[in-house]
């Protein structure tokens, strides 16, 4: 969902989805839903380790995470880590069958989501 504002930089994206009782990523009592709020003319960088730590991934499965969020092809992500593209499938699919998610736009928003969270180095 994009929601407009006054100034002269554009929209703001939203990004809300619906949290179930069990999510260990939140600390309050009652959550109902995670929003998260970005502003396309300012990207942040998200931490593989974070993401790692967060959703249960190993190292190389949360950098090419991290990269599909950034917006990078399964070609990009194979020529800059020096895999073939069917090496980088075989991890998507592992990733997306550890987080229960079926769509790679599921696993972006989640990694997204990410990176308004401290830093656990900070």
């Amino acid at each position: 969902m994009m929601v407009g504002r006054s100034s002269s930089r554009g929209p703001l994206i939203l990004h809300i989805s619906p949290v179930g009782e069990q999510q260990p990523h939140c600390q309050a009592r009652r959550v109902a839903a995670l929003i998260l709020v970005l502003d396309p003319a300012t990207p942040a960088p998200i931490d593989p380790a974070l993401v790692a730590a967060a959703l249960g991934l190993t190292t190389t499965e949360s950098e090419l995470a991290v990269a599909l969020a950034a917006g990078q092809t399964v070609r990009d992500m194979a020529l800059s880590t020096g895999r073939t593209e069917q090496t980088v499938r075989w991890h998507m699919k592992r990733i997306l069958r550890k987080q229960g998610i079926s769509r790679q736009v599921d696993l972006v928003r989640r990694v997204l989501m990410l990176g308004g969270a401290p830093d656990s180095r900070g």
